[in-house]
């Protein structure tokens, strides 16, 4: 595709999603008044993840026509650290737009889904990196020096929109390479998400299901792996009004199955009617805390 038609498909993109207006009630805003538009430069930010170049986003913009937005690298530099910029807020407010322009073309008895997940992100070269810590990576066995990216997406089972991620570090000092500046105003969106990187996993997770929620992003259930299954944390998604899927590990959790506390594999030689198929068996059961669940045993083919 030209650089003409790029440019306008993603100019058309950029107003039917009404990022003008998305970027105001976020609250963005220069250090200073003079110059390209927040508009614009978001505009040159976004255009240039489409443009295969071995060039800097400065390179690619800065000394053409292609976007004549900034006189200056440092201008885009002083716009990405200004720590008043709420990208978490923006992200929320787009993804509620594109999601609802995707259930305008869904049937009314369609389920949606919030699914949550994390990743690692490795940071071997990183001395001075805010918040750098040492993260244990449950998929090689191993610590690691870097961070633990927190996702939260939504699906309607055909696609998926991206609504709010997380980078945290951990709430133990002794595991954190470099601290926080403390220079930062406390009263920003920069200064919350430092404070949001220090703190529990679970509790951050939780907290951007709320956030998705009060934007109005509308979901069933939420979907997740079994590091989130667990108990507390079924209870507080639940709180929230959502039902919950997820894998389980066999640990020492019990579950009231006819007046018994059994564990998984228990449960599992309690419940008759075995099938030869993918889905072995299942039964209704309770939490020790009394939350009624249904549990399947599926055939890992795998």
């Amino acid at each position: 595709m030209s650089y003409d038609n790029l440019n306008n498909a993603l100019s058309l993109v950029f107003r039917k999603l009404k990022m003008p207006s998305l970027l105001k009630g976020a609250g963005f805003k220069k250090r200073n008044g003079f110059g390209a538009s927040v508009s614009d430069i978001v505009f040159m930010l976004l255009s240039s993840c489409f443009y295969r170049s071995n060039k800097s986003i400065y390179g690619n913009f800065g000394h053409s026509d292609r976007v004549p937005v900034c006189t200056s690298k440092s201008s885009i530099y002083r716009f990405l650290s200004n720590e008043r910029n709420n990208w978490r807020l923006l992200n929320l407010k787009l993804a509620k737009e594109v999601i609802d322009s995707f259930t305008k073309l869904s049937d009314a008895d369609r389920r949606y889904c919030l699914i949550l997940d994390d990743s690692m992100l490795e940071s071997r070269k990183g001395k001075e990196v805010e918040l750098l810590s040492r993260q244990y990576d449950h998929v090689s066995k191993t610590f690691i020096k870097g961070f633990n990216c927190l996702q939260l997406g939504w699906s309607d089972g055909v696609s998926y929109v991206p609504v709010a991620s997380a980078l945290l570090s951990t709430p133990k000092e002794e595991n954190r390479y470099c601290e926080a500046t403390d220079s930062i105003d406390k009263r920003t969106s920069g200064y919350k998400r430092r404070v949001e990187a220090m703190s529990r996993k679970p509790n951050v997770a939780v907290n951007l299901i709320k956030q998705s929620q009060n934007t109005g992003i509308s979901a069933d259930y939420v979907l997740m792996d079994s590091w989130f299954t667990t108990e507390p944390f079924i209870k507080e998604i639940k709180d929230i009004g959502l039902d919950v899927i997820g894998m389980v590990k066999p640990l020492r959790q019990r579950y009231q199955y006819q007046g018994q506390l059994l564990d998984l594999h228990k449960l599992f030689k309690a419940i008759p009617n075995k099938k030869s198929g993918d889905i072995i068996c299942s039964a209704i059961v309770k939490t020790k805390g009394d939350i009624p669940i249904k549990l399947v045993f599926i055939r890992n083919r795998n």
